[in-house]
């Protein structure tokens, strides 16, 4: 399946995540994109905004050890494109839906295949702890400077 024109945030694309294991990306929908996949019998979320999106990945490995290669991505132009997503980004998505089952546990996730950049926005990086103008920023302190393996 081909989501259109989502906006994303999270892209973990040229490396996958360190927490997860996966190559993974948050992807917003429109009302028409979300009944699509709930149809699919994919669960949706929403974020603090009441935003609904899913979650697409990829892991590195399959459960048989077989070696998976990281997702396309591409531009436009349908070249590789190596920046990194920043969030807000227009992306283009193939995915597809697939059953899963962990210990007793069943579902379904989407499986990240391709990423297309529509509209780049950089990757800052810590875009969420900025501090606001006029702010005091504090600088860090390292409360274990008297431990003796220092």
């Amino acid at each position: 399946m081909i989501l259109y024109n989502c906006e994303v945030k999270w892209a973990r694309l040229t490396a996958p995540d360190q927490m997860s294991g996966k190559w993974s990306i948050r992807i917003y929908l429109s009302p028409e994109q979300a009944d699509a996949l709930r149809a699919e019998r994919l669960e949706l979320k929403a974020d603090e905004d009441k935003r609904v999106f899913i979650n697409a990945s990829r892991k590195p490995v399959t459960s048989k050890g077989k070696k998976v290669e990281p997702p396309r991505v591409v531009g436009m132009d349908k070249k590789p494109f190596e920046k990194e997503i920043g969030n807000g980004s227009i992306c283009n998505i193939i995915a597809d839906p697939y059953d899963w089952t962990f210990g007793n546990k069943t579902g379904r996730g989407l499986w990240l295949n391709a990423v297309q950049v529509v509209t780049w926005k950089e990757y800052v990086g810590h875009e969420d702890f900025d501090a606001p103008e006029g702010a005091q920023v504090n600088e860090p302190v390292n409360e274990f400077d008297d431990l003796p393996f220092n």
